[in-house]
C-alpha cells in the first residue's frame, strides 16, 4: 500500500473560492492512480478538487482544478473560449524549421504509440498546434507551444510526426535516443512542461506563468533561464 503523501504547499500557485492553480511536478497523475495529484491536494487542504482540463503524468506544469461541479463545467467554458491560452515548453530532437510554424496533423483523441503516433485514420480528428523555436543548437530545440485544440498526447504526437520527438518520450520516441539524451544531460524524464495559462472566470482575467523544473538547466539552452 502506498503511504499517504501530503502536498508541498509551495507548488499552490493561486487559490480562489472556485478553484486552484497548482505546478504539478512531473511523474505524478492527476487524479486516476495511488497517490495522485487531487489525493495529495486533499489531505493538505481538506478540500474536494476536479480537474477542469488534462495533464500527462510525466508533463510538469500548471493544471487548473476546480472545486465544484458548477465551477467546473464553468471553467472548461472559460477555458474553451478564444480568449483563453494554455502554453507548453517543449525539448525536442533536431534543429526544427522553420523557427515560427503550426503543425494541424489530424491525431486520435486518445494515446497512440511510437509506430503509429497518429493513430487508425478512421478515428483521426482535427489538431492545431502552434509553436516557436526560442532556442537551439546542433541537437536540440527549445520550442514554446499553444493548443488551439485539446486533443490527448497533441504536442507529443505532432512532434513525432514532424521527426522531432520530445526528449525523454518513451511512448511516441526512440527509446535508445532517450536513454543517451538521459546519459548526456543528465535529465530523467519528459521534456514538457505547461508554463503558461491564461483565462476569463466571471468577468476577471487570470494570467499564470511557471519557469521549467530546475533540471531543464542541464540541456544548456540559454533561453531557458529567462523564464
Amino acid at each position: 500500500m502506498i503511504a499517504k503523501q501530503s502536498f508541498d504547499i509551495n507548488n499552490i500557485i493561486r487559490e480562489h473560492r472556485d478553484f486552484i492553480v497548482v505546478n504539478k511536478p512531473a511523474g505524478i497523475d492527476v487524479h486516476n492512480k495511488p497517490g495522485n495529484l487531487i489525493h495529495r491536494l486533499e489531505l493538505t487542504t481538506q478540500t474536494r478538487f476536479k480537474p477542469v482540463h488534462r495533464l500527462d503524468q510525466e508533463t510538469s506544469g500548471l493544471i487548473l482544478l476546480a472545486k465544484t461541479a458548477k465551477a467546473t463545467s464553468s471553467l472548461q467554458v472559460a477555458l474553451s473560449s478564444s480568449l483563453s491560452q494554455k502554453s507548453y515548453l517543449a525539448v525536442i530532437k533536431s534543429k526544427l524549421k522553420p523557427r515560427v510554424g503550426q503543425w494541424t496533423m489530424q491525431i486520435t483523441n486518445k494515446a497512440e504509440g511510437r509506430r503509429q503516433p497518429a493513430g487508425p485514420a478512421k478515428k483521426r480528428v482535427s489538431a492545431h498546434t502552434e509553436y516557436e523555436v526560442l532556442d537551439q543548437n546542433q541537437w536540440l530545440s527549445l520550442i514554446s507551444c499553444t493548443l488551439h485544440t485539446g486533443r490527448q498526447h497533441q504536442i507529443r504526437k505532432h512532434c513525432a510526426l514532424a521527426q522531432c520527438p520530445i526528449i525523454g518520450d518513451l511512448r511516441y520516441g526512440n527509446p535508445k535516443h532517450a536513454r543517451l539524451m538521459a546519459h548526456k544531460y543528465k535529465f530523467n524524464g519528459l521534456a514538457l512542461h505547461a508554463y503558461y495559462l491564461k483565462f476569463n472566470y466571471q468577468g476577471e482575467h487570470f494570467i499564470f506563468s511557471k519557469k521549467p523544473p530546475e533540471m531543464w538547466n542541464n540541456f544548456n539552452l540559454t533561453y531557458i533561464n529567462k523564464f
